[in-house]
């Protein structure tokens, strides 16, 4: 007998596959979830409008699997069949009137997909899946939305219902090592935000000083559930209340967090499981409110993200503190509630659904997709007795590989980069890899700095370089693992140490050299990789974020020379009318004057600085604020034609200029994104040439230009075109009077 699960208007159901024997039930030789009815066909197949027709499966017909591919605990189910195969999955639903959403969370794992010589060639309709509602079969899904790992469908009822609800998978192709691993089938009644109460929100919420490696450890741990990384409290509370009462944050080291932000988690009432933190210990940090991060950058990933595809984007948002997610209702959560400002980065193809994305762009939400780097190729294990024992160094994040860069190692008369560069904080132990005996240094002075050699059995040796200071010294016997030195940046390397930061570059620079056989690099040097990845620290298959930038011959160009005139007064005509600018200073801001109104602009050594801006509009003024300061950082201050800054997300508050009461439109968060495009020689605007211009591009199509000496020079979107229209002669005219606004504060 049929069990009837129901629902109403108020409760989103979710119809989950199980994880337990006793969940399960058998129906002739298939054991299937209980409650559903399973119906298994097989035979070649019919393209007929009414979808495709077979006989009945008679072996290996469904198999249970702990996939780890998606939901709660990861268990799933994967279809076999030896030829093609349809299989439909139905249960009995009792429904109230009313509008309701019905959604099936999948993976599809199409072996055909990824190239199997012993398949027929790849059809457009060679997989389909639909929903069953009723008697009533939904149109087939055509392969494309497959990949989204999620279908949605929408049903309305006049009065209430008790029917059978489910979908159907069907394929061209045999399944007997590919499937369809089904997670869950939830029925929800249309209401409030795409995600509110609809299913069991997990998130780990880190400690804001989480290194790398407790990043790394905490990921692995949780890899299998796909679960959320998160560092801002905030979130984390807004995502765990909007799912059902069962949510969970999984907070990992609960002492490094301040009072203000363990009260504010207390006084949530949200379910907390406490989980141990290892890797380095570090300092508490020091007070601060119950949310440390403004803006919200979201990374979202696939659901077949691998785990190192996961590594890769950890390590390349580390710096940002931006969370990791593959719960699509998650991310569209916390983006509809940020609206203008945050930006979600796709990665791998991820995607939302349509009507998502586009209620997300009316709020002003960025959408950028990335991609993962190409793999790397297999490096052979070295042969003979000799090997590594020990990891150099704290971290595994490798910031340069063996070979790479050769146009930056030809002074040195090197085809490319001699050994491996793996990051080493300042001050961080460095090991040693082998059994050994320290050798003598060379007397000339050397690109490594200060640096260590140890001589091991077989005529290897090992190569330790930009250390702050030995703790070694020639002829001494050490075993693998023992300390040899500290990290630091002596020596060449790359960012170069500054009075003011004087351990940049700080990293471990590993070389190996084989004396007991001719090798294709000069002085005996061979490739250290194949001996790393022996190891089990080595991140192997992972693509590695990108090692610090290298010196380039593109010019570098200071913004502030070219943000900040001096002083000369010009007019800007075009489309939007004609102003008269000019550049003015004020300690150490300057403000772009547009007849009265006017921008706030600093700069420090490192960015670009935006504050107050009186001229959006007749009426209103705005400020920037990041991490609740004054201001907020729109560029690096030295950039190369193509380079991008993307901000750490800011808050943006409008006010009314008669009485500075707040303005609610277009306030929020918002997040500062500006690339150098290109610099020119010279440019004309209304027949006026100006030399020495720079080409800025923020969000969107807006395109500003900045000429040395004068400031702000035109700028060009869609909707228009500005640029110099007349250059006084100085002192001609008499300098612009910025609008003053009595009751602006900077509170």
């Amino acid at each position: 007998m049929d069990s009837e699960p129901s629902t109403s208007p108020d409760y989103a159901a979710q119809f989950a596959f199980p994880t337990a024997a006793e969940a399960l039930a058998r129906q002739g030789v298939v054991e299937v979830p209980a409650g559903w009815e399973v119906t298994l066909e097989a035979g070649d197949g019919d393209d007929d409008a009414a979808g495709p027709e077979g006989a009945f499966i008679t072996e290996r017909h469904i198999i249970p699997a702990r996939a780890h591919l998606l939901g709660d605990d990861g268990w799933a189910y994967r279809l076999h069949s030896p030829g093609p195969y349809r299989a439909r999955f139905t249960t009995r639903v009792a429904l109230d009137a009313g509008e309701y959403d019905l959604s099936l969370a999948y993976f599809a794992d199409w072996r055909y997909d990824f190239g199997d010589a012993s398949l027929p060639p790849d059809q457009p309709d060679h997989a389909q899946v639909r929903f069953v509602v009723g008697r009533r079969e939904v149109a087939w899904t055509t392969p494309e939305p497959l990949h989204h790992n999620r279908l949605d469908h929408v049903i309305r009822l006049d009065e209430p219902a008790t029917l059978r609800l489910g979908f159907e998978v069907w394929s061209r192709y045999p399944a007997t090592s590919n499937g369809f691993f089904l997670q869950a089938f939830t029925v929800r009644a249309r209401s409030g935000l795409e995600a509110a109460g609809q299913h069991r929100v997990v998130v780990n919420l880190l400690p804001q000083d989480a290194t790398l490696r407790e990043k790394w450890h905490i990921l692995f741990h949780t890899h299998a559930q796909r679960q959320a990384l998160l560092q801002s409290h905030d979130d984390a509370l807004t995502l765990v209340q909007s799912g059902r009462a069962d949510s969970t944050i999984r907070l990992w080291g609960r002492e490094r967090l301040d009072a203000g932000q363990q009260a504010a988690i207390a006084a949530a009432g949200v379910a907390v499981q406490d989980e141990p933190l290892t890797g380095i210990a570090l300092q508490p940090p020091p007070p601060s409110g119950p949310e440390a991060l403004s803006g919200v950058v979201i990374n979202l990933l696939p659901q077949d993200a691998t785990l190192m595809q996961k590594w890769h984007v950890l390590q390349t948002v580390h710096d940002g503190k931006q969370s990791l997610m593959q719960s699509h209702d998650d991310a569209y959560t916390l983006l509809e509630l940020a609206g203008a400002g945050a930006l979600l980065r796709l990665w791998g193809g991820a995607s939302l659904l349509p009507e998502q994305t586009q209620r997300l762009q009316s709020l002003g939400v960025v959408m950028a997709p990335e991609s993962y780097p190409p793999p790397r190729p297999v490096v052979a294990p070295p042969t003979g007795e000799f090997r590594f024992t020990h990891w150099p160094c704290t971290t595994t994040l490798i910031w340069q590989h063996f070979g790479e860069n050769p146009d930056r190692y030809k002074e040195f008369k090197l085809p490319g980069h001699e050994g491996i560069d793996i990051e080493a904080p300042f001050g961080s132990p460095l090991f040693a890899v082998a059994d050994g005996i320290v050798a003598e240094n060379p007397s000339h002075a050397s690109a490594y700095g200060v640096h260590v050699r140890i001589n091991h059995p077989g005529d290897y040796q090992t190569i330790y370089a930009h250390m702050e200071r030995p703790a070694v010294v020639p002829g001494q016997t050490v075993r693998g693992g023992d300390v040899i030195g500290y990290a630091d940046s002596t020596g060449h390397v790359w960012p170069k140490p500054t009075p003011e930061r004087p351990h940049d570059g700080s990293h471990l620079h590993l070389t190996l050299k084989a004396f007991n056989r001719a090798t294709e690099y000069p002085y005996n040097i061979i490739n250290p990789t194949p001996f790393l990845r022996a190891l089990p620290q080595y991140p192997a298959g992972a693509a590695i974020i990108a090692p610090p930038p290298a010196p380039s011959a593109a010019p570098t160009y200071d913004l502030f020379d070219y943000l900040c005139g001096d002083g000369r007064l010009y007019e800007v005509g075009g489309s939007g009318g004609q102003e008269r600018f000019q550049t003015q200073r004020d300690g150490h801001r300057f403000y772009i004057v547009k007849n009265a109104n006017w921008e706030e602009l600093w700069a420090d050594a490192d960015y670009i600085w935006r504050g107050f801006d009186t001229s959006p509009d007749n009426d209103r003024y705005y400020i920037q604020k990041e991490d609740g300061r004054e201001g907020a950082r729109w560029a690096n201050r030295r950039m190369r034609v193509g380079e991008t800054f993307r901000g750490f997300g800011h808050h943006v508050q409008f006010y009314f200029k008669r009485d500075c009461r707040r303005s609610d439109l277009n306030s929020g968060r918002a997040t500062n994104q500006t690339t150098l495009v290109a610099h020119h020689d010279a440019m004309t605007w209304n027949n006026v040439t100006i030399h020495d211009v720079i080409e800025l591009k923020g969000i969107g199509e807006e395109r500003y230009f900045f000429a040395r000496g004068f400031g702000m020079v035109g700028w060009r979107s869609p909707w228009g075109e500005s640029g110099v229209a007349e250059v006084h002669a100085l002192h001609a005219r008499p300098d612009n009077v910025r609008l003053r606004i009595p009751c602006m504060s900077r509170d």
